[in-house]
């Protein structure tokens, strides 16, 4: 491809091709104009990986978030989780970035440091780089470059890309899918009309708002969540500043975060030019609001305009064509007009037409020869089946017959296939799903379900029958279809129909007996869960007790630990006591003894002196006394028998009296106290 050229207006929504049929190579392009890229790429053409060069972050300096001031704190707080090449690559490998792969060169992807925030501007960055979240590639299928519809909103709206909400993203990719299946131009004023804008005094993301009670779009999550933290640079190359800058240099949309973004409110119907309000007339006349997850989703696809159709269509009936086509026959431009190829402005020979098929002239409002009064006319957008074709799309050849193909259910993750395989996670279409109304419901839509493979001999056929034919054909097969089935409901006694009828009342009656047991069995059943529920709460009455009862015995065995604690106390004090009266009872019998033995030996002297008795030599026993005469042991003797003396037999007389018979019996002499020496002292 040698060069590229584009009409003056602005923005500018038809791709010119002037030679070749060669995907744009942005490397060997550097002296052609601005390039500008309009199509919304879908089916397997949207599915290309790799390709795109993936860098380190830069290092920034520590006191860069002092200039920010202005920012929203629930923006500064959050750090970007790709933080490293590895990071990134891991999931740039595994997500479609790129248009196709030859504009690798384009772009390339830096991670971002720990103190990075979504809203910092170039600082000293050698390149030209903006901020984006990763959900706009899986969630939006957002690819590079941007087409112009998305930079001009952008620019509109003085945002950069991170700074505009998930929501709204969803707002302006779902509108443009849906223009592309109408064969609309999806243009700022057309989309500004359904929405307007608040931008809140502290910096943070900006939010589309719809139209109070006349939404377009339902939103595309209720609740986007984990987004904020999920952000990187995409850094612009020498050779892909083209598609995104001008030529005087200024960026096509604001690449960082901005300090006043714009308020709008509605697109005012005067500021449009008479294609946008031809268009918008169109788009009025929709049963709205669509499901934008819905017609994002449809990208998945290679049959994405008849899917986007399919949900609109599920709205209500397709009574918008027929205004379209209503308007169109009152004479002046059609919105519908349709031409089978890109159109080439640079080219001054019409491209070259295919014949429509009968579905294509039932949507487009009429046939051929109908397109060409209409040449006159100007249209929006000049495509349906095949919509403007990007760089790195090239149309089908105008002798191949239109094929579609059905996408597979597999259930799958689109994210996660096979380069150049068809995409999985397609929602089962047999799927159960409720329709309230039955066969009158809005939701109950056979039209877009059913499809005609016709070989080209049957394509010949129809093509040479008349509408007006065709029209006497369907309403005379109505008519005798009418007929089968009055015949059907007035009629259905004859026959075989008495006997199944007969055996189908039986039928009934045994079901009905069964329904009066169900219901006796569901009386039962609520019986016995009534009484589960009574013993449920006698159970749960015994066991508060029960836990009452434990609480209260964990408190009274505290209190005997504590009683325990003070006579275990007590009990070591009168142990000690115990303890000192032995002691003290020792040492008072060892004097009782000791005062004893004494005594009596103080006696035998006594008795020597005063009596001049020799005591020497006599068998004297402290052990024994004379009792009745005789000389007896004293443990003998009863008690009482001397009244002056202790009572005999005592354990204390006992011991006392053993101690001094060992004390004064020697070894060796038995029974013989060894009296000393002592003077004689006069007591009297």
């Amino acid at each position: 491809m040698d060069s590229f050229s584009y009409s003056d207006c602005a923005p500018a929504f038809v791709e010119k091709r002037r030679s070749g049929n060669q995907a744009d190579a942005p490397e060997r392009s550097r002296n052609r104009a601005q390039c500008e890229v309009v199509s919304i790429l879908y089916g397997e053409n949207a599915f290309v990986y790799d390709g795109v060069a993936v860098e380190e972050p830069e290092n920034l300096p520590s006191s860069i978030g002092s200039n920010y001031e202005w920012a929203s704190r629930d923006v500064s707080r959050f750090p970007s989780i790709f933080d490293s090449r590895a990071v990134l690559l891991n999931w740039a490998n595994d997500n479609c970035i790129l248009r196709n792969l030859s504009y690798g060169s384009c772009v390339k992807l830096v991670a971002c440091g720990e103190n990075e925030r979504v809203f910092y501007g170039k600082e000293n960055s050698k390149d030209d780089f903006f901020y984006v979240y990763s959900y706009l590639f899986y969630d939006m299928y957002l690819r590079f470059p941007l087409n112009v519809f998305q930079m001009d909103v952008l620019k509109t709206l003085n945002v950069a890309p991170t700074q505009l909400h998930p929501n709204s993203w969803g707002y302006i990719q779902a509108f443009a899918v849906m223009c592309q299946a109408l064969a609309l131009n999806p243009t700022v004023a057309l989309f500004l009309y359904f929405f307007r804008t608040r931008p809140i005094e502290k910096r943070g993301w900006v939010s589309l708002i719809t139209e109070p009670g006349d939404p377009i779009l339902d939103l595309y999550a209720q609740s986007f969540r984990g987004f904020k933290t999920q952000f990187f640079r995409v850094s612009i190359t020498e050779s892909g500043r083209s598609f995104f800058f001008n030529e005087d240099s200024s960026s096509k949309f604001p690449l960082y975060w901005t300090q006043n973004p714009r308020k709008l409110t509605s697109w005012p119907k005067e500021d449009m030019t008479d294609i946008e309000l031809e268009a918008l007339s169109v788009i009025a006349a929709l049963p709205r609001p669509f499901s934008s997850r819905k017609i994002i989703n449809c990208l998945e696809h290679d049959d994405m305009n008849s899917r986007v159709l399919a949900v609109m269509g599920k709205k209500a009936s397709l009574d918008w064509f027929a205004a379209a086509h209503a308007k169109k026959n009152k004479g002046g431009s059609s919105i519908l007009t349709t031409v089978k190829n890109p159109i080439h402005v640079d080219d001054e020979r019409p491209p070259p037409e295919r014949p429509l098929s009968r579905k294509q002239k039932i949507i487009t409002g009429g046939d051929s020869k109908a397109s060409d009064k209409n040449k006159g006319g100007t249209s929006a957008l000049r495509t349906i089946k095949n919509p403007i074709h990007d760089d790195d799309e090239s149309p089908p050849s105008p002798e191949r017959p239109l094929s579609r193909k059905r996408k597979a259910v597999t259930g799958g993750d689109p994210k996660a296939s096979d380069k150049g395989k068809s995409i999985g996670g397609v929602v089962d279409p047999h799927a159960d799903r409720d329709i309230p109304n039955g066969m009158w419901d809005v939701a109950f839509n056979l039209g877009h379900k059913i499809e005609f493979n016709f070989d080209l001999a049957e394509q010949k056929v129809m093509e040479k029958t008349s509408e007006q034919k065709m029209a006497d054909d369907c309403l005379e097969f109505t008519c005798r279809a009418a007929a089968a089935a009055w015949n059907l409901a007035y009629a259905s006694n004859r026959g075989n129909l008495v006997t199944v009828l007969e055996r189908l009342k039986i039928e009934h009656a045994k079901c009905e007996q069964q329904r009066k047991e169900s219901e006796e069995m569901i009386v039962k059943g609520r019986e016995i869960t009534e009484n589960l529920q009574k013993a449920s709460v006698e159970m749960k009455k015994v066991n508060e007790r029960l836990v009452a009862d434990l609480e209260f015995s964990r408190k009274e065995n505290e209190q005997l630990k504590k009683s325990l604690t003070i006579l275990t106390a007590e009990r070591e004090a009168l142990r000690q006591t115990i303890t000192e009266n032995q002691e003290l009872q020792d040492e008072m019998t060892d004097a009782i003894i000791l005062e004893h033995t004494r005594g009596f030996k103080k006696a035998l002297r006594q008795v020597s002196y005063i009596l001049n008795v020799c005591t020497e030599g006599v068998n004297f026993d402290i052990r024994k006394d004379v009792y009745q005469g005789e000389w007896v042991p004293i443990d003998v003797i009863p008690a009482g028998s001397f009244p002056d003396d202790e009572p005999a037999g005592t354990p204390t007389e006992a011991m006392a009296t053993e101690e001094a018979a060992r004390i004064e019996t020697p070894e060796g002499n038995s029974g013989v106290p060894a009296v000393e020496d002592a003077p004689v002292l006069d007591l009297v």
